[in-house]
């Protein structure tokens, strides 16, 4: 997966790819979300970070590329150790909830959720608040969506004019699952 930090806010962003493929998007994608372009880009000096299409991306938008030692831990050590812990909360998700490693990008989306959502930190001014209210990201969830915990039974109601009711008058009108993440875009859950 890729992870951004952005260094101001605290506020992660993650991405779950299956392959090594150009960040160029998912910075993109990034900007979108939170409607912020970085001033500074530290990548390491893998080959996706340093293409001409990210060379590309970085002058239109007038960041500067910071490129450091290729897959040096201690020259990226912020991104390193947000990393090292959202693999550890996510694998204590995935643990407590007895799912299996297929879980994985689910845990990992919800962990960073309820990181941006839920973790408070204090300003200098005294003033305590979350990544994701720094950030002022596009973010549609709610806290108490969020603070679900990973894997747990979840049941829902579902409106009489479902396709999935087969009696509206008598029949089950709900559905069971389990919990892995609130959707970014709507205030429901997946």
């Amino acid at each position: 997966f890729l992870l951004i930090v952005d260094k101001e806010t605290e506020y992660l962003a993650n991405f779950n790819t299956k392959a090594r493929t150009s960040p160029v998007q998912l910075v993109k994608e990034f900007i979108t979300a939170t409607g912020r372009s970085p001033r500074y880009l530290r990548v390491d000096g893998a080959n996706e970070f340093v293409s001409d299409e990210m060379k590309a991306l970085c002058v239109e938008r007038g960041i500067v590329l910071q490129v450091v030692v290729a897959y040096n831990h201690t020259m990226q050590a912020r991104v390193e150790a947000a990393i090292g812990y959202v693999k550890q909360h996510s694998r204590i998700s995935l643990l407590r909830a007895n799912a299996s490693t297929r879980w994985w990008p689910d845990a990992t989306t919800d962990f960073v959720l309820k990181k941006n959502f839920l973790w408070y930190s204090q300003e200098a001014n005294g003033k305590f608040s979350t990544a994701h209210q720094r950030i002022q990201s596009s973010f549609a969830g709610t806290r108490a969506s969020v603070s679900l915990p990973f894997g747990c039974h979840v049941t829902s109601t579902i409106p009489r004019e479902h396709r999935l009711v087969v009696n509206g008058s008598f029949g089950d009108r709900f559905i069971e699952g389990i919990f892995l993440h609130a959707d970014q875009a709507t205030p429901g859950i997946w």
